[in-house]
């Protein structure tokens, strides 16, 4: 499957049709080279989320000034 047709799929799911931008993104970081479990694929998922999560309040905490508890 191509990348496109992989997005089309997860998107079709009403589970996952919330998450559409964050599954496009993280389909595109991945590496089409190599294979993935399907618990792989769950667990990089979450990491990717939660990393996209603390870079976006970063971002925020930076534009008004502030700093991010850790």
């Amino acid at each position: 499957m191509t990348k496109a047709q992989v997005i089309s799929l997860l998107k079709s799911n009403s589970n996952l049709m919330d998450e559409e931008e964050d599954l496009t993104g993280f389909i595109n970081s991945l590496d089409w080279a190599k294979g993935y479990s399907a618990e792989e694929l769950k667990q990089k998922f979450e990491t990717f989320k939660v990393e996209k999560y603390d870079r976006e309040l970063a971002a925020i905490a930076n534009a008004h000034g502030t700093k991010r508890k850790a």
